[in-house]
């Protein structure tokens, strides 16, 4: 390969790895799919979902469900799907409080309505 080929290839690979990341998904994980969007055009593409991950066929390609239809998808069609919290529960005190996701809710939300404020002891 000719000496300048080689550096413009490098200088593709380093430019595409730069924002690039590896993607991994667990069985029974929430995931969206990006499919082609038939009612606009072939061309376009949306997130859709949430599917569920069935099983991990290898480091890099899931069997994902979605309306009862199972799909073998490559991670980079994958994304994680992380839930809108809509409403929070707390009734204090708590002996055994666990949480596997937490939400923000800042103070010029007004969405959430009144939300009482929990001081630790």
């Amino acid at each position: 390969m000719h000496n300048a080929t080689q550096k413009a290839q490098s200088a593709y690979v380093k430019r595409y790895n730069r924002r690039s990341c590896d993607k991994s998904f667990q069985v029974d994980e929430s995931v969206l799919i990006l499919a082609p969007d038939s009612n606009i055009s072939k061309v376009f593409s949306r997130w859709q979902g949430p599917a569920q991950v069935v099983e991990v066929l290898s480091p890099y390609l899931y069997l994902v469900e979605l309306d009862g239809k199972q799909y073998r998808l490559h991670a980079n069609k994958l994304r994680k799907f992380h839930y809108r919290v809509e409403a929070v529960l707390v009734r204090w005190p708590c002996e055994n409080l666990q949480a596997n996701t937490c939400a923000v809710i800042y103070e010029r939300d007004s969405e959430f309505g009144e939300v009482p404020v929990i001081q630790p002891k």
